[in-house]
């Protein structure tokens, strides 16, 4: 007889959390996501205090929690996971950068782009990137420290641990993919008078490249007509868009079965898992709970690989340390010996003598080399690498040179340009990283001209190359 069978209390389930706009919601499931069931009556709702925030909202939240575990009988919370609107959170597309190939600056670049597009992201907040690969622009999200912060309270105070923490559009993302649209382009989600437009990083691709928030007018619920609205915007900034026939979308709000959508949009059913489904935003908290995401704001605190592929991989790396170490020592010794040698034969180097510069005479020098680099600048070849393909629309405006020889800057360029899509806008500074002789790539700035909705994007994109 377990514990729980002794206490008279039944087995511990999995504290589901469906962070809104309005409200939290709360369900309780017992077993594993895929063949569990919901607890009935475990539904637990909290409204959000749009004063006191959802910080404070979610703090608020722990009694109840804890009367909910005592009226249902369980023995407590195995773990709590969250998914959360993207209202709370940031999100956006960035371009490929070299600086992604290592963690530290990946995050430095992401945190710098965040900057640069007008979000406000603390150095205590946690940063994700996608999977997608080499080369490819990623899709970023920063959840505040603030709130993130009260979730691991709360979970501390139901004696349970924080296992993972989406935003509802790549939960919902993660969902329609498993439903077998793997040539996803575009999908939509509604709930609670928010509208998410979801669009892939490319054609053909399975990585969520773009999320668009949309609200409707306070108090007025979203409909069929704003979903139809916001797919005319979208086609009017991506004219390729237009072909696509089957745009799947969900309710998760209380309306859900009460919309409906002219074509292009087709509903797209959440699974009945569990039983009883206790709300929409529930059943998709579980249906992304079985599959794992590099955009968990909780990734960073799982391993990765199975015990028996550490097992292997320990194994492997304690052979071939063995089987190098005398290789290692020998060579190292070599070394040691000819450095010594080659310090006895070559006699000190005498010490260049110091050349003293006035003010004229640098202004000069730095003038002359501002010319002569001026001079060798490889005109043709450069205007040759800026030339975007075919499947990238986007016109070059203007462009300058930066940095060089008369100042402590890297030697490059500054592009002006203007896309008609944040698409095309990311693709092509992608594009440049590629292109000699530029080594590193920086979208420093963007806007949106005229209307908001419908005008073009212009960016300005610094593309250096290494002296």
């Amino acid at each position: 007889m377990s514990l729980a069978e002794r206490s008279g209390k039944s087995a511990a389930g999995t504290l589901f959390m469906a962070i809104g706009e309005t409200r939290i919601q709360f369900g309780v499931m017992q077993g594993a996501a895929s063949r569990g069931r919901w607890l009935a009556d475990s539904r637990l709702d909290v409204a959000i205090d749009a004063h006191a925030g959802l910080a404070d909202s979610i703090s608020v939240a722990t009694q109840p929690i804890l009367g909910l575990q005592v009226r249902l009988g369980i023995s407590g919370f195995t773990s709590l996971r969250v998914i959360v609107a993207d209202c709370w959170l940031s999100a956006m597309g960035v371009p490929w950068n070299p600086a992604m190939e290592h963690k530290a600056g990946a995050d430095a670049f992401v945190r710098g782009q965040f900057a640069a597009a007008g979000h406000v992201v603390d150095a205590g907040d946690a940063v994700r990137l996608d999977d997608a690969p080499f080369g490819m622009p990623r899709l970023a999200v920063a959840y505040p420290d603030v709130w993130l912060g009260a979730l691991d309270r709360l979970a501390d105070d139901c004696q349970t641990r924080l296992d993972s923490v989406l935003p509802w559009s790549v939960a919902f993302w993660i969902f329609a993919q498993s439903a077998g649209r793997r040539q996803l382009q575009v999908s939509a989600l509604l709930s609670e008078g928010m509208l998410l437009m979801l669009r892939a990083a490319a054609a053909g691709l399975p990585w969520l490249g773009e999320v668009t928030v949309r609200r409707g007018a306070a108090g007025r619920s979203l409909d069929g007509g704003d979903l139809s609205v916001a797919w005319q915007r979208l086609c009017l900034r991506d004219p390729h868009l237009a072909p696509v026939q089957r745009v799947p979308f969900s309710v998760l709000g209380d309306e859900e079965g009460k919309i409906d959508a002219a074509s292009p949009f087709v509903r797209l059913d959440l699974p009945e898992i569990g039983g009883t489904a206790l709300s929409p935003a529930l059943t998709l908290a579980a249906v992304a709970a079985s599959v794992p995401s590099p955009l968990d704001a909780r990734t960073s605190r799982k391993g990765s690989g199975t015990r028996l592929q550490w097992g292997f991989l320990l194994v492997a790396v304690a052979l071939i340390g063995s089987l190098a170490l005398p290789t290692i020592e020998n060579a190292r010794l070599a070394s040691a010996l000819t450095e010594q040698l080659d310090a006895v034969a070559k006699p000190a180097p005498a010490k260049p003598r110091a050349v003293s510069w006035s003010r004229e005479e640098l202004a000069k020098v730095q003038a002359v080399n501002a010319a002569i680099r001026e001079l060798n600048l490889p005109v043709g070849a450069l205007l040759q690498a800026l030339e975007p393909p075919a499947d990238i629309h986007v016109g070059v405006l203007a462009v300058e040179t930066v940095g060089g020889v008369s100042d402590a800057r890297r030697p490059g360029l500054r592009i002006q340009a203007e896309a008609h899509t944040s698409e095309g806008m990311t693709r092509y500074a992608g594009f440049l990283a590629t292109r000699k002789p530029f080594t590193e790539v920086y979208l420093t700035r963007h806007e949106v001209v005229a209307d908001a909705l419908e005008g073009p994007y212009r960016f300005t994109v610094e593309a250096l190359w290494d002296n």
